[in-house]
């Protein structure tokens, strides 16, 4: 099982493209018709379609404390470290997301990208 990924209107495209020729499972709000959505809807729909939330808003970080505490359950925010690390590396690191998906995993509500080495 791989993981799919759903991107919010803050990831550049240019990682979106990057996994696609990887042939990996990406959609992205924009292309949903989800641009304009609150955080709370995005989060919703990320999880209605079975997909990982990749954002690099970081009041997703608060939504998902409360979303634990009070519910509904939804699925994981792969959160985007600052700018610092260059797209490649982050491309890869979600790359390895994505193929190393199982039944089990995607219950981490917070997953940070690039991951520290």
């Amino acid at each position: 099982m791989t993981f799919a990924f759903y991107f919010d209107h803050n990831v550049e495209r240019v990682i979106a493209d990057g996994l696609r020729r990887m042939d990996l499972d990406v959609l992205a709000a924009l292309d949903d018709g989800m641009g304009t959505a609150s955080d709370s809807h995005l989060l919703d729909r990320s999880t209605e379609l079975g997909r990982l939330l990749v954002t690099r808003d970081r009041d997703f970080v608060e939504l998902t404390a409360r979303r634990l505490r009070q519910g509904p359950p939804f699925s994981s925010v792969v959160m985007l470290r600052g700018s610092q690390a260059g797209f490649g590396a982050v491309i890869r690191d979600l790359e390895l997301l994505a193929k190393a998906g199982s039944d089990d995993d995607g219950m981490n509500p917070l997953i940070y990208v690039p991951f520290r080495r």
